[in-house]
């Protein structure tokens, strides 16, 4: 089972890289692993969105655990069903 780079990430837009944070928060620009490199000027809109990726999984995990109990109207049902789905999907069936 392969998983992803542990965050936090921080998108280091002088250099068009998306890296790991220290997790002593000691540097701004997290001098850690590079995750990915992206041309700054052509989509640092990709680098903000992979950047915050790790964050975003965790919510989108704790959200799925709430709804799995609490979910009673069709919405929230179909909610928790989507978050089932891109969950799947970012993770690869691994959740």
């Amino acid at each position: 089972m392969s998983t992803h780079t542990k965050g936090p990430w921080v998108y280091i837009p002088e250099i068009g890289e998306v890296r790991t944070a220290y997790a002593d928060e000691t540097s701004q620009y997290g001098n850690g692993t590079p995750i990915v490199s992206i041309n700054p000027w052509e989509k640092p809109a990709d680098a903000r969105l992979i950047a915050a990726a790790p964050e975003l999984l965790e919510i989108a995990k704790a959200y799925r655990n709430l709804l799995r109990t609490a979910a009673h109207t069709d919405g929230e049902i179909a909610t928790f069903q989507h978050i089932e789905s891109v969950l799947l999907k970012a993770t690869g069936g691994n959740k």
